[in-house]
């Protein structure tokens, strides 16, 4: 099994690639399974990773509001 990569966040910085992204959705799932306690460095670590993902797929792929909810789109009553 690869070794997952961990971010070095010293110089805070956006998510640059899909390398980074999944880097970073990969320890939000540890960090979840963990189950951190508010307050601690897991769970600012958890919210910091979860903001610059959710960044990222803003930017990559942003919801077009016109074009209504992700279901709507497999859904044909939906549209109506």
């Amino acid at each position: 099994m690869a070794t997952a990569m961990v971010l070095d966040f010293s110089t805070p910085h956006v998510l640059r690639n899909a390398r980074e992204y999944k880097a970073a959705v990969a320890e939000i799932d540890r960090l979840l399974d963990a189950d951190p306690k508010r307050g601690t460095e897991a769970y600012e670590r958890l919210e910091f990773l979860s903001v610059l993902v959710q960044a990222y797929e803003d930017e990559r792929d942003p919801i077009d509001e016109r074009d209504g909810t992700p279901q709507s789109a497999s859904c044909p009553s939906a549209r109506a």
